[in-house]
């Protein structure tokens, strides 16, 4: 008997059917995790302990979407830790003790699955989904720092799920908000893929999620409903014989596409084994009544059952290890941090400072490193005592009519090229400014509006300690050279 629950990975929503509902009747034992199931940790520890008693003894999946950085459900609770691009950039000692720690955590809290690596490549262009979650611009060191996180996550008896195939690292769209379509022949793409032919042949990966991208040089159906892609390319192709994942099914990508039950139906038809949907509300109930269906009247043959029931089989594993949350075990070292903030900013050479007056312009949006801080106020209390510096926090905008211009100036630039009125202030800014420094946040190319900065900092990650430490570090050479 087939069972149309296995065949979803869903978040623990209980606000309309409850969770021995989707368990004890839907055989639902495969779960995802986001920031709204965790705000109290007594919470998210509670629902963990009635999924594994309510799934005993089932082999059940707990997972979460975590990379760190700006994908991140956890960081309240275990701390953040920087984003993968500035990961690139540090040691490989300092980049395994940070997943270490990070995969510990999560261990601790329940979790047997995170939905990482990100092995997208980042092409030229401003990429506004997968950012500062990509490790870099070319395959070597996006293979080399993803296979650290494979490492720390397999001795730390973490299941991974590398994403998002084919490639997602060549667009300007985001998949949340619409379809991103892959341009280019078979060789640029060959680029992506080869990272993964590379992967597959060296380890027995268990998930791949796919990307929700057209890619016209392989079909003309986007990827997710691609059975060229999915069966043909990854599966017998690349000989991939873990489960295939879909990314949400509640995407944006897909809005235009078709209905949710249609959805369901032509991803599992395509040879995703596992259908990924971010909410129980009644859009899940109609793509479990489609699958349901379809199992019923032959549309999913018995072929593609049996081979999503062995990949699933042999792809999940029953709960070993430890069960318990130890706070003092969860955090990334301090000292890792600081280490890390070193490296980034050690290529910084900082010319004059025009005056010692220094503004220092916080982003709305800093990520704490641990969950008893709040990322502006640590770092308000923090510089408050090197000189004479004056905070402005801002969101989506500037007041430069308001600015000092003869003060010297630092701008935390916090991916300004996705909000079309912050870029214009920071166009203005530049403008009327002497001269001025820069702590980016983001990519290194959303730099490049920083006409006349006297320096950019590129630290690629908005974590809480890291920007401290390099913010702390430029105010005193400011001081130091005035």
């Amino acid at each position: 008997m087939h069972e149309p629950g296995s065949y979803f990975i869903i978040a623990p929503d209980t606000d309309v059917y409850s969770l021995e509902y989707l368990i004890k009747t839907l055989k639902i034992n495969k779960f995802i995790f986001f920031r709204r199931h965790s705000e109290k940790i007594s919470d998210l520890i509670s629902k963990i302990s009635e999924i594994k008693y309510l799934c005993y003894p089932s082999d059940y999946l707990i997972s979460v979407d975590e990379e760190g950085g700006m994908v991140s459900r956890l960081s309240h609770i275990i701390g953040s830790i920087p984003d993968a691009m500035a990961l690139s950039k540090c040691s490989t000692g300092d980049v395994y003790e940070v997943y270490s720690a990070l995969f510990r955590a999560i261990r601790q809290l329940g979790f047997n699955m995170d939905f990482m690596p990100v092995l997208d490549i980042l092409g030229k262009y401003k990429n506004r989904c997968i950012s500062t979650r990509s490790y870099g611009y070319d395959s070597e060191t996006v293979s080399r720092f993803a296979g650290l996180a494979l490492q720390s996550a397999e001795e730390q008896g973490i299941l991974y799920c590398m994403k998002h195939f084919p490639g997602l690292g060549r667009t300007e769209t985001d998949s949340h908000l619409a379809l991103p379509v892959i341009k280019g022949g078979i060789s640029k793409l060959e680029k992506d893929i080869g990272l993964y032919r590379s992967f597959l042949k060296s380890h027995n990966h268990r998930f791949i999620m796919t990307a929700h991208s057209l890619y016209p040089c392989l079909d003309d159906s986007l990827s997710t409903f691609s059975g060229r892609i999915v069966t043909g390319f990854l599966k017998k192709d690349l000989k991939f014989s873990g489960a295939v994942v879909s990314d949400d099914l509640l995407m944006g990508a897909l809005d235009a596409e078709m209905s949710m039950e249609q959805r369901a139906l032509r991803a599992f038809t395509s040879g995703i084994d596992l259908l990924l949907v971010s909410k129980a509300d009644d859009r899940f109930f109609r793509m479990y009544s489609a699958i349901e269906k379809g199992i019923r009247d032959g549309t999913i043959t018995p072929d593609r059952l049996g081979d999503a029931d062995s990949r699933i089989r042999s792809a999940t594993m029953p709960d070993t290890g430890k069960f318990y949350y130890d706070s003092q075990a969860s955090f990334v070292p301090v000292n890792i941090l600081k280490n890390i903030a070193q490296i980034l900013y050690r290529n910084a050479r900082v010319k004059k400072a025009m005056f010692k007056d220094i503004t220092v312009y916080l982003p709305g949006r800093i990520m704490a490193s641990s969950p008893v801080t709040d990322g502006q106020d640590f770092i308000k209390d923090s510089v408050k005592d090197l000189g004479q510096v004056n905070i402005i926090v801002y969101h989506n905008s500037i007041d430069t009519d308001k600015i000092d211009k003869k003060g010297t100036h630092i701008v935390l630039s916090a991916n300004p090229c996705y909000n079309d009125i912050l870029l214009e202030s920071l166009k203005t800014l530049d403008s009327i400014l002497m001269g001025y420094y820069v702590i980016s946040l983001g990519e290194p190319q959303e730099g490049s509006i920083f006409d006349n900065a006297e320096k950019i900092i590129y630290l690629s990650t908005a974590n809480e300690t890291v920007v401290m430490e390099c913010l702390k570090r430029l105010i005193r050479d400011i001081y130091l050279i005035g």
